[in-house]
């Protein structure tokens, strides 16, 4: 009989959501201490901690950093790398992200005396930036979800059980072990007594080849769910599920087909000779487990998220200002890392959420203060006004200058019913699709661009689309704008909206109040793609999700459907961390470049694609609410969101194009 090599990865991580303060000492002691036990009696566990949470041990208490130190430098276990904080990389901008690793490396050499080689990738969350990310910090792999790098590609099953390069941007590779969620839940199952002992032993042999020494993810997860609940008084304090562990543990050394290694021996026995790409234009960014676990889940859902987006962005911003004029600009930056991380952003405690408010209150009044020191007033430059002409007809107002025209349907809000850059392209590049294009009773309906929709807690689709509309233009020293003369009311939310027209650019300006709201879903900025202003063929989009570089997708042939939901409670399956505030389409002639101000309002783009016949069907979402079964969002009050539309007959350029922050 052959041999399996088990692994493991416990995810220690004492910024938990739902683990309030009060039980760190209980954690730390009691199962951060039970797996040093098992280490001592000769069981090599890959233990992962975030900076953070090293830093948090070291004061709660220093002895278990000095025990944890001795046993890693005498090759006892192995400390899995991670980042200061666990945040999610592709929704961050690169610069943040790369702080986030150059922080939490730091944290290693000073309390533990070394660097980790692995990583373990923050909430198994992967997308095609990050491999040349951890490399440049120095990392040598990376760890990442069997049963989520296989979807929509045709892996062979082999490769489950071995480690392998992964291909980033720029073509850097690194190599990757493989987590696995299917097999860590077992693992808990198991240990929670949801599987009988005899059923876990089948299900690790179930994984044993006759012919080939394999390698397989024992568990790789939370630490802090054994002899605990989170977000529960639960103490197990007889350390039942530890000593079950224990005895597992026992079990599977006994069996001569099985050892226990450590993620870096496996690594050393079994180099890497495959070498994957794993993102795909249908599933860009890739996260741990079932659907439901998206990339929306840290950007538009939860108790506060989208808000809480926006002040990081702009906290960013301004660091970015001031970083060459204030010492203080370190620590400023650790604070921002820690704000940034994940689990504010789930099922955090009401005293982790008033910390992240007093803190981020803290910082930017910090760093207003100092911007407001050294701000000097510059001189507006002044620009010619484009000249324009204006006309109504019937439902339809239209504005033209030299270089743009847009036609706007009066009666359903201003929506747009042709967006046209003279210079690009002789038809609209966005634009409505009415009723009768497709020769598909599923897409039956009319498609409009530029309109917004919110679906309530009750179900009720509210959306601008119902409204009438007077229009009035505005000339301003650098734009003409078109807007509804009164502000559109719908039930507890109204709206106005502008369309400012440059001379090579549009600008679509929503101002919204709202009254005190629920929303499931509130997307926003929907922009329909014109089939016949496209080359489906060579057809792509483009964003940063988290890195420099710009990740490009070309879309024929896929299914894309990011926006729709995953089942009844959870309102979307992906979304784009369009980290540098930028989404590019176009085609081998064109491209066009949709850009916001994250530090303004966040939101997250959403990709719809499908192609029907001989021709497609693309439409781009801009998500600033989603629902899973996180905490609910209430919105009231004012708030504004822009979207800025550029096009252009120049091929896509290499290296990070003009962001809009």
């Amino acid at each position: 009989m052959s041999k399996l090599n088990l692994y493991t990865v416990f995810h220690h991580n004492l910024a938990f959501s739902s683990i309030p303060y009060a039980h760190y000492s209980y954690i730390i002691e009691h199962i951060y201490g039970s797996l040093l036990d098992m280490v001592e009696e000769g069981f090599k566990l890959g233990l992962e901690f975030t900076g953070y949470t090293l830093e948090v041990i070291s004061k709660v208490k220093p002895g278990y950093i000095d025990r944890l130190k001795k046993l890693w430098q005498d090759g006892k276990c192995e400390i899995i790398g991670s980042s200061y904080s666990q945040a999610i990389f592709p929704l961050i901008p690169y610069e943040v992200n790369r702080k986030n690793l150059v922080v939490g490396l730091k944290i290693y050499k000073d309390l533990l005396g070394m660097v980790p080689r692995v990583a373990y990738l923050n909430e198994q969350v992967y997308s095609k930036a990050l491999p040349q990310l951890y490399k440049e910090v120095g990392y040598e792999a990376i760890i990442f979800d069997w049963m989520n790098a296989k979807k929509s590609n045709n892996f062979k099953e082999e490769l489950r059980y071995t480690p392998v390069k992964v291909i980033g941007s720029g073509n850097i590779r690194i190599n990757m072990i493989w987590s696995d969620c299917i097999a860590f839940q077992k693992f808990q199952r198991y240990i929670w007594g949801e599987l009988d002992k005899e059923e876990y032993i089948d299900f690790i042999k179930s994984h044993l080849s006759e012919r080939k020494i394999r390698n397989f993810p024992l568990y790789t997860s939370d630490a802090e769910v054994f002899d605990y609940k989170p977000g529960s008084l639960e103490f197990k304090k007889d350390g039942k599920d530890m000593k079950k562990m224990r005895d597992l543990f026992y079990t599977l050394s006994s069996f001569n087909w099985i050892e226990i290694k450590t993620p870096s021996e496996i690594l050393q026995d079994f180099p890497p000779e495959k070498a994957l790409t794993i993102q795909t234009p249908d599933y860009p960014v890739r996260c741990k487990k079932q659907d439901k676990y998206n990339l929306t889940r840290w950007a538009v859902t939860g108790r506060d998220s989208a808000r809480m987006n926006t002040q990081c962005y702009r906290l960013y911003h301004f660091l970015s200002k001031i970083k060459d004029i204030n010492s203080n600009v370190d620590e400023l930056y650790k604070d921002l890392l820690f704000l940034w991380g994940s689990d504010f952003r789930t099922n955090t405690t009401d005293e982790k959420y008033l910390e992240f408010r007093d803190k981020m209150g803290y910082c930017l009044c910090t760093v207003s203060d100092v911007l407001s020191e050294k701000t000097s007033v510059s001189e507006t430059r002044k620009r010619k006004l484009p000249k324009y002409s204006f006309y109504e007809k019937g439902r339809r107002v239209t504005l033209e200058t030299q270089n743009v025209k847009i036609c706007l349907l009066k009666n359903k809000g201003l929506a747009i019913e042709k967006l046209i850059f003279k210079d690009v392209s002789f038809f609209p590049l966005f634009g409505t699709i009415f009723q009768d294009y497709f020769k598909d009773v599923s897409l039956g309906s009319d498609f409009y661009t530029g309109h917004f929709i919110m679906v309530t807690e009750r179900g009720f689709q509210v959306t601008d689309l119902s409204a009438t509309c007077e229009v009035e233009v505005e000339q301003c020293p650098e734009c003409i704008i078109i807007k509804n003369k009164k502000a559109i009311n719908l039930k507890d939310i109204s709206c106005i909206k502008e369309y400012r027209i440059y001379k090579d650019k549009v600008k679509l300006v929503y101002k919204f109040y709202a009254k005190g709201i629920h929303p499931v879903s509130f997307r926003v900025g929907i922009l329909t793609l014109i089939p016949e202003a496209f080359d489906k063929k060579s057809l792509y989009y483009a964003t940063h999700n988290g890195g420099c570089d710009l990740e490009k997708f070309y879309v024929a042939g896929w299914r894309i459907s990011q926006d729709e939901p995953v089942n009844h409670i959870v309102t979307s399956g992906q979304c784009l961390g369009s980290t540098e505030g930028l989404l590019e389409l176009g085609d081998k002639e064109k491209r066009v470049q949709i850009l916001t101000d994250k530090s303004k309002f966040y939101s997250v783009p959403m990709i719809h694609y499908r192609e029907i016949d001989e021709t497609f069907f693309f439409r781009i979402y801009n998500s600033v609410c989603e629902r899973d079964e996180l905490a609910d969002v209430l919105w009231k009050g004012y708030s504004e969101i822009e979207f800025e539309i550029k096009a252009s007959k120049t091929p896509l350029a290499q290296g990070s194009p003009e962001i809009f922050l």
